[in-house]
């Protein structure tokens, strides 16, 4: 899994993963990596994500837009962090099966 891309959204920072959902583990995982370089950095604000399953990614939304130096430093540590969970796409995504009966003899 991987980071895509950061977006500074008006009020928030994005940042966008390559996986459409994400276990509470993983969650879990990617906060407590991100706690000690806000922390560090004296900003005291939430986050949290958003899924898109149906796009095939998942939004860390910070609630702040930091300095560019820090935002930088996000992206490595939640890059580092999410390296090593299960690759990124669509998983277990449900597809419509449509079955055309056999006209009648």
């Amino acid at each position: 899994m991987k980071v895509l891309d950061v977006q500074d959204r008006w009020i928030h920072t994005h940042f966008i993963l390559d996986r459409g959902d994400i276990a509470p583990a993983e969650r879990a995982l990617v906060e407590a990596a991100v706690r000690p370089v806000l922390r560090e950095n004296h900003i005291q604000v939430g986050f949290h994500f958003r899924e898109e399953p149906n796009r095939g990614y998942t939004r860390f939304v910070l609630e702040c837009v930091p300095l560019e130096h820090v935002r930088d430093e996000l992206r490595r540590v939640i890059a580092a962090t999410v390296s090593e969970f299960p690759g990124g796409g669509r998983r277990n995504t449900v597809t419509g099966v449509r079955v055309e009966e056999e006209p009648h003899a």
